[in-house]
């Protein structure tokens, strides 16, 4: 697409929305993981009942879905945090190579064209973990959510 594609101004007006609303969704529903840990172990005396080993066991696996899911949104955050990174080194090289662009010997062009390469693999793979790890995050909280819900 050319540079002064509507199209693709559009196209990237909404990419960064995406990008936007999806960090604040992990962020949320990272806060959310939080929230539930903290009422699940306020609840602990509702969970103790004598002599009920299901209840016990329905605590723990609660406790288990909720730290797993809290584990994972810290990795989707990371992940992004990442590609945020790499793609900010990315416009930096393209600066560089921009600024100097007079100047350039073969040999550093190179060097540029190699390190946007890299740099290029490391935002496809931290954007690949992202979404998976957004949806396992989801996941995990909705069954530590129904596992509150049979419980009470």
């Amino acid at each position: 697409m050319p540079e002064n594609d509507p199209y693709r101004s559009r196209f990237n007006r909404w990419h960064d929305k995406q990008m936007d609303y999806l960090s604040f969704s992990i962020n949320l529903v990272f806060t959310i993981t939080i929230g539930v840990v903290s009422f699940v172990i306020s609840q602990k005396d509702l969970w103790a009942k004598p002599h009920v080993i299901e209840t016990s066991l329905l605590y723990r696996g609660t406790l288990v879905l909720l730290g797993l899911s809290a584990t994972v949104g810290v990795g989707a955050v990371m992940a992004r945090l990442l590609a945020f990174r790499y793609t900010k080194d990315k416009v930096k090289v393209r600066w560089n190579i921009k600024r100097n662009t007079s100047n350039l010997t073969q040999e550093k062009r190179l060097v540029y064209k190699n390190e946007l390469t890299k740099l290029a693999k490391r935002i496809l793979i931290c954007e690949a973990y992202i979404w998976p790890l957004f949806y396992s995050q989801v996941g995990l909280l909705l069954l530590a959510i129904w596992s509150l819900i049979v419980f009470f």
